[in-house]
């Protein structure tokens, strides 16, 4: 089986299986950034050093390895060297593998790039923060319609304490605990990460995995005019439009068909 295939069967069974749901959201504002997604059809994978939270990404790690731990991470950096055998029989010393671990932890974590998206599409905090005080949008995504551009997801777990990571243990596990731990106090965002190694920047996404607009109950109608007009050429005609409005006597977010 090539990756594409095994990608969309991985993914397919995660949402089977009720760990991811089939459609995500990522709120926008009102910029040309925001616009420009219409007509690019591309979103920005940034890097983590640039997230606003000080802990994303950067949490406590242990201090160094156990003699147990040193020896199998020096043998999982050797795997596959021809030499192995012979540069196995050198003494390294735990602080010069820690030296190796926090290059190559930083190689990775700086060339990397992850993608927010939310679970739902009307949290009232999630509009203030993240889409202009409800004046911008919410793109609503169909996961199994573009497996290549929704791998690898990450559920974000939210915690107030944590073990520190330990990249000798397990490298791989490692990354995935930075990626998805954050602090209890951003839970309402319901998140979940889209992780690409060595792709910070731009990556495209298929038109049709595009389902849905919904803009905020304080958009502006040139703005979702201009929204509308972009959607309606070329290939994303057959997306939807809804638009928020509060509830009464709740402290609620209601969706209407535009």
């Amino acid at each position: 089986m090539n990756s594409h295939a095994s990608n969309k069967s991985l993914v397919r069974q995660a949402i089977a299986q009720g760990k991811f749901p089939k459609s995500l959201y990522k709120y926008r504002g009102t910029g040309e950034n925001t616009l420009a997604i219409f007509e690019s059809m591309k979103l920005w994978f940034p890097k983590p050093s640039s997230f606003n939270d000080p802990f994303d990404c950067n949490l406590s790690e242990v201090s160094g390895p156990t003699p147990e731990e040193a020896v199998r991470f020096r043998n999982h950096i050797l795997e596959g060297r021809p030499n192995r055998d012979h540069l196995s029989s050198f003494p390294v010393s735990s602080a010069e593998l820690e030296a190796i671990m926090t290059a190559a932890r930083a190689r990775v974590i700086d060339h990397m790039g992850v993608f927010c998206l939310s679970r739902t599409f009307d949290n009232i905090l999630m509009w203030s923060h993240y889409a202009e005080e409800h004046k911008g949008l919410v793109l609503e995504f169909d996961i199994e319609e573009d497996y290549d551009f929704f791998t690898t997801p990450i559920n974000v777990v939210y915690t107030v304490e944590y073990e520190p990571i330990n990249h000798f243990l397990d490298p791989h596990d490692a990354v995935t605990r930075l990626i998805s731990t954050k602090s209890k106090a951003w839970e309402y965002e319901g998140e979940v990460r889209i992780m690409k190694p060595h792709t910070a920047g731009l990556v495209s996404f298929k038109p049709s995995a595009l389902k849905r607009v919904i803009f905020g109950c304080r958009s502006d109608q040139v703005f979702v005019d201009k929204v509308v007009a972009l959607c309606s050429k070329g290939p994303l005609r057959h997306v939807e439009f809804g638009r928020l409005s509060t509830v009464s006597e709740k402290f609620a977010l209601q969706l209407a068909q535009l």
